[in-house]
């Protein structure tokens, strides 16, 4: 993967939705792909968007929700392209096929907090959704290019933590510090993460 003298992956985490107010931290609503971003969360994304349009994209990827899908289209029509295409590979991690509870919730934390990985019914491990998300980014990456996915703080964590090299396990309860609107620019040379940093880009956050 990210084979070529230089290429970069952009994750951007979409604006703050209506469920993130109402329900924060709370994966039961992670999977409602008809929720839609707040004005607070359309203006995040702008900010980025304007930031994006000084890097030199070259391709929008995002996934199939609607905060996401929305949170694209505002950044393509910042920088004037067209979204390539959605990836319903690119959701967050399936937590459960069925409702939690508060202590179900506290248990999974804990788990990740100790580099566990466990799942519920229905659900996926930390594991197999970060092999599902680097799937998704070999199908859809091509070299000596920069890309922008708009995709879902799980996604972001576990990404910038396996590659590098990181416990992603553990990472997975660092979703809450990526605020909304917010990036992670992994940048490879020679197949090789060379930098990581946030974006907009302050000094706290460099490989």
């Amino acid at each position: 993967m990210c084979q070529g003298k230089k290429s970069n992956i952009i994750l951007v985490r979409h604006g703050e939705s209506k469920a993130n107010v109402e329900s924060r931290n709370n994966p039961n609503v992670w999977f409602d792909l008809e929720n839609q971003l707040t004005g607070s969360g359309r203006e995040q994304i702008k900010k980025i968007g304007g930031i994006l349009k000084e890097m030199n994209v070259n391709e929008i990827y995002c996934s199939n929700t609607i905060r996401a899908r929305d949170s694209a289209k505002i950044i393509a029509k910042e920088i004037g392209q067209k979204i390539k295409e959605e990836v319903e590979g690119l959701i967050e991690q399936v937590i459960s096929s069925e409702k939690l509870n508060e202590e179900q919730l506290e248990e999974l934390i804990n788990c990740w907090k100790q580099g566990k990985d466990f799942k519920f019914k229905g659900g996926e491990t930390v594991c197999e959704f970060k092999d599902r998300i680097l799937k998704e980014l070999e199908k859809h990456y091509s070299s000596n290019k920069t890309i922008v996915i708009v995709t879902h703080a799980g996604v972001i964590s576990v990404v910038c933590a396996y590659f590098s090299g990181q416990d992603f396990i553990k990472a997975r309860t660092l979703s809450k510090d990526i605020n909304y609107g917010e990036g992670r620019v992994l940048e490879f040379k020679d197949s090789k993460l060379w930098s990581l940093h946030k974006l907009p880009k302050d000094n706290n956050f460099y490989l």
